[in-house]
């Protein structure tokens, strides 16, 4: 069957993705010139006992989200019913970015900051969506949307549970069983602390590139937390590490009671990991009382000896007047964009391939905006130094293959390159 050209008023532009129970179409809104996602429910399975569910269960995910305003969630803007040969269907946000089970897919995990920022997000969402009453109870690597922009997007509300709402009884096991917690793969009521623990999966995951219940009957009823989940943590720092084996071991604890007792709590335990931990008072503040020194003392030098080199040479002020050209604010705009696509890129590894879509590629377009960007700069100099690390790697892993191959490829972007 085709696709039809509008749904309401809505004019169908794009299949975003189809299922055996509806279609998510990429239309336009004429009313407000914007793109939006349609999702739509075949009204072949609306029928019986079966049906109503269904109903009840898409009419909840709208009612759900529709409730939510917050930028981490997909935004619902309207719910329409059958109308003449109409399938009913909601329209929410149209989010350009992949899913975090994507990138999971080909093999990739997060460095620590990365991982961090991704689910700091996603709690925050949890937080808010947890003070209306609303669980989410399918928190997932394929409900997590990744923009270019670092920022996330929470999809698919479609089992949530709604705390006024009678529809969740105990023994009813909904969800997704690798990411359910005990609780939940038992059948038992929940609370928010189920979302809590499936958050705590996906961290685990980001880190890892692993599913936590890896085997086809682990479930969250039958395995356990021990020593060994720990040893594929992307970090080298002991101390970091430590604590990060505390935060995941209370976010995974088996009974609610031990684990974090909302979101808040969870975020509040994160911040010590991507903040540089502190020495003693004293210690401290000689030691940033000598580096400031240090530092004011070669600003000091380096800026009479850059304002000799500018007034000697003309040339060279000619230079440095080009490349601090004023950009439009459409250019200004771009510029941010691009440098945080090439910083999402270098944290998660894509760093000169694949072609077209990379932080070399981010970087250099940035560059050809603004030929003095700092920020660009600096990415690019993190580049080549993520490059030699990861070169360096394969060679120690004895993948020289696969060294030589990433070799080639830096050479060419970094003729001068020390590779």
């Amino acid at each position: 069957m085709s696709n039809p050209e509008y749904l309401g008023k809505y004019r169908v532009e794009a299949v975003l993705g189809e299922g055996g129970m509806g279609i998510v179409y990429h239309a336009y809104d004429p009313h407000l010139a914007r793109p939006v996602a349609i999702k739509t429910i075949r009204r072949s399975l609306l029928q019986g006992t079966a049906g109503r569910e269904l109903r009840s269960r898409f009419q909840r995910e709208a009612r759900a989200e529709g409730r939510l305003g917050h930028p981490n969630i997909v935004a619902i803007y309207d719910y329409h019913e059958e109308e003449d040969d109409e399938d009913p269907f909601f329209v929410m946000e149209f989010v350009e970015g992949k899913s975090l089970k994507e990138y999971l897919a080909r093999g990739m995990h997060f460095k620590l900051e990365m991982a961090v920022h991704i689910i700091t997000q996603v709690l925050s969402a949890l937080s808010h969506s947890h003070e209306l009453g609303i669980v989410h109870r399918d928190i997932k690597p394929a409900n997590i949307m990744l923009m270019e922009d670092d920022k996330i997007k929470i999809a698919d509300f479609g089992i949530a549970r709604i705390e006024d709402s009678d529809f969740t009884q105990t023994g009813m096991i909904i969800g997704t069983p690798k990411y359910s917690s005990p609780e939940q793969s038992r059948g038992e009521k929940i609370d928010a602390r189920s979302d809590i623990y499936s958050a705590g999966l996906v961290l685990y995951e980001l880190l890892t590139g692993e599913q936590f219940y890896s085997s086809g009957t682990a479930t969250a009823v039958n395995q356990k937390l021990v020593d060994d989940n720990f040893t594929k943590l992307d970090t080298q720092s002991v101390e970091v590490l430590g604590a990060l084996k505390l935060v995941i071991s209370r976010a995974l604890a088996r009974e609610p009671k031990k684990r974090f007792q909302n979101a808040q709590e969870f975020l509040n335990a994160l911040k010590p990991l991507t903040t540089p931990l502190e020495t003693p008072e004293k210690t401290g503040h000689n030691r940033r009382r000598l580096v400031a020194s240090v530092i004011v003392l070669l600003l000091l030098t380096g800026g009479y000896i850059g304002w000799q080199i500018i007034m000697e040479n003309a040339w060279l002020r000619r230079v440095t007047l080009q490349e601090k050209k004023t950009l439009t604010v459409k250019e200004q705009k771009k510029l941010a964009d691009l440098l945080g696509v090439g910083r999402v890129h270098l944290m998660v590894g894509r760093l000169i391939s694949p072609e077209g879509s990379s932080a070399y590629d981010a970087y250099t377009m940035a560059l050809e905006i603004d030929p003095g960007s700092s920020d660009a700069r600096e990415g690019m100099d993190t580049l080549e130094e993520k490059l030699t690390a990861k070169i360096e790697q394969l060679e120690k892993n004895g993948d020289s293959t696969t060294a030589r191959m990433l070799v080639a490829m830096a050479q060419q972007k970094f003729p001068n390159g020390a590779f």
